[in-house]
């Protein structure tokens, strides 16, 4: 593996600092099921990376009879597999949670690593297309709402910008 830099934000804002500042040739790694991988087997080498793991609002699930199910990026399939109201009221997420990989990769990879990376095999994003979800989008500009139909826009490519 080639050598990169590797940084710990504590808050969205200081992720968001980072990648801006840095530039290009940089990755988000959240639970690295995918990211590691492709370093190792793929060739792929960035410059430096971004762990989300110590931000601790990006992890979570809350529902609300009105606003609906909210699950934050960061939150872990097997997190999303175990809780009470997605197994009552959304089954069909948890369906899709389980076709991710062994339960060991299920308890690393995160929902927001399988919407962005845009694999055409990404199992937990064909639930949350029926149930017309968006995606919530941070960046130096602030946030924005996103229909998850609109992230991936092809194998492996995203709307998202690099910060």
């Amino acid at each position: 593996m080639h050598r990169f830099d590797y940084y710990t934000p504590a808050t969205v804002a200081e992720a968001i600092d980072l990648l801006r500042t840095k530039g290009d040739g940089g990755k988000i790694f959240a639970g690295g099921t995918d990211l590691m991988p492709a370093m190792k087997e793929r060739g792929r080498h960035p410059k430096y990376i971004v762990s989300l793991r110590n931000i601790t609002d990006l992890k979570g699930i809350s529902y609300d009879a009105q606003a609906g199910l909210r699950i934050k990026a960061a939150t872990k399939m097997a997190a999303i597999q175990r809780d009470a109201t997605i197994q009552k009221l959304y089954p069909v997420i948890v369906q899709g949670a389980k076709l991710i990989g062994s339960l060991q990769t299920q308890n690393l990879a995160t929902l927001g690593g399988n919407i962005c990376n845009a694999a055409p095999s990404a199992d937990a994003v064909p639930a949350f297309v029926v149930l017309d979800a968006t995606c919530t989008v941070a960046g130096p500009g602030g946030t924005r709402t996103v229909p998850i139909t609109e992230v991936a826009k092809g194998p492996g490519q995203v709307s998202l910008a690099a910060d």
